[in-house]
């Protein structure tokens, strides 16, 4: 077979990091654009005797801009919390989406409380919350995977020289697919 053309590409990215509070709370922007061409990507194998699968092929330009937000606080010392927001687009020449990139705002927000009186310490327990915006399901757009909010919680111990963690993830049973 023969090789793919090369990639090339270009980006611009800033942010800023700001620390508040005795850095208790620790915030992270940036704003991001970046074009790329020739981008593998698979589709449908055109061969009539094949029996379903893909292959890959070059395209031409995958271009992705947006923005992401991160936010740790430590209210007091045995709480820990940390907010994410990611809204992005990335499309390709004509305007198609990439397949599994989210459309819409990503976020989630998860904490974790360390016990620290003397009958507990060395315990702790915790939680978040996830939504998934929709994100085409192929690189045609022809379907689109539904968004989801998933809840995971953990507990556990942390001793001298050993951890244990017990976790539950998706914790109400949502259906959630992953393109």
């Amino acid at each position: 077979g023969s090789k793919f053309p090369n990639q090339q590409g270009e980006s611009i990215e800033v942010g800023s990091k700001f620390y508040m509070l005795d850095n208790r709370l620790v915030a992270t922007v940036a704003w991001f654009d970046m074009e790329l061409t020739n981008v593998i990507i698979s589709v449908p194998d055109p061969d009539p005797n094949a029996v379903g699968g893909t292959i890959p092929q070059a395209v031409g330009v995958q271009a992705t801009d947006g923005f992401e937000i991160d936010i740790a606080w430590t209210p007091v010392d045995q709480l820990n919390i940390a907010f994410a927001y990611s809204d992005l687009t990335s499309v390709d020449e004509v305007g198609r989406n990439f397949r599994g990139v989210p459309v819409g705002g990503t976020y989630s927000l998860f904490g974790k409380y360390t016990f620290s009186d003397s009958g507990n310490q060395g315990w702790f327990v915790g939680g978040g919350y996830k939504h998934n915006a929709k994100a085409p399901g192929d690189s045609g757009n022809s379907f689109f995977v539904s968004d989801s909010d998933l809840v995971d919680v953990f507990a556990g111990y942390n001793a001298e020289n050993w951890s244990a963690q017990l976790n539950v993830y998706n914790v109400f049973g949502e259906d959630q697919i992953l393109s």
